[in-house]
């Protein structure tokens, strides 16, 4: 049974990669339903390592320093726990399904394919009128401009050059909003930055 839960992991990456996450998303549901069954004590099961796995998914929108994803993690981790009541096979079962994320998400990037996620989930709403956005190729920011972060690069997010909003891509493992960034490459329209120290 546990390629079933396997399934609904790879099932969540891949929602994480495609504009149909609506119709995807419901698939994995199901999934993880089946692995822990239908009867009253194990759907609370399945509701507990859904919620998880919800609280997971919203640390990639909802900037709050990991909170939600390290509750999420924890929530999943002891439903699968009252599922198996056995160490070694839950040590297992999560060294698979990060395997199954890894190996997924591997061939989707080699596929053409990038993370879906929209930072207007998370764009400062008091960015001010004058700030614009500029996504075509013609007026892309240069290449070792300096601006900040609007808002927490994990990795998406939004920065600032002079009064221009751009989308941009952290090549960090996070950087929170506020500090400042340099514009290391650009490819194919998109914006990849790291974090500049500032004196």
């Amino acid at each position: 049974m546990d390629i079933v839960i396997l399934v609904g992991i790879s099932l969540l990456v891949l929602a994480l990669f495609t504009r149909h996450s609506w119709f995807v998303i419901p698939l994995a549901l199901i999934c993880f339903v089946m692995y822990f069954g239908v009867t009253q004590d194990r759907i609370l099961l399945s509701l507990l390592f859904i919620i998880g796995v919800g609280l997971i998914l919203i640390e990639f929108y909802i900037p709050d320093f990991g909170l939600a994803g390290i509750i999420g993690f924890g929530a999943s981790v002891y439903a699968l726990w009252l599922k198996l009541e056995n160490l070694t096979h839950l040590a297992l079962l999560l060294l698979a399904c990060l395997m199954v994320i890894v190996a997924v998400a591997s061939i989707l990037i080699k596929s053409g394919f990038e993370l879906s996620i929209s930072p207007n989930f998370i764009l400062d709403r008091t960015v001010g009128e004058k700030q614009k956005m500029f996504p075509e190729k013609s007026t892309l920011p240069e290449v070792g401009s300096i601006g900040k972060a609007m808002v927490d690069l994990k990795p998406v997010g939004r920065i600032q050059i002079k009064d221009t909003i751009y989308d941009a891509y952290s090549m960090d493992q996070m950087i929170s909003a506020g500090a400042a960034v340099k514009i290391v490459k650009i490819e194919k329209n998109k914006i990849y930055v790291r974090r500049e120290v500032i004196g």
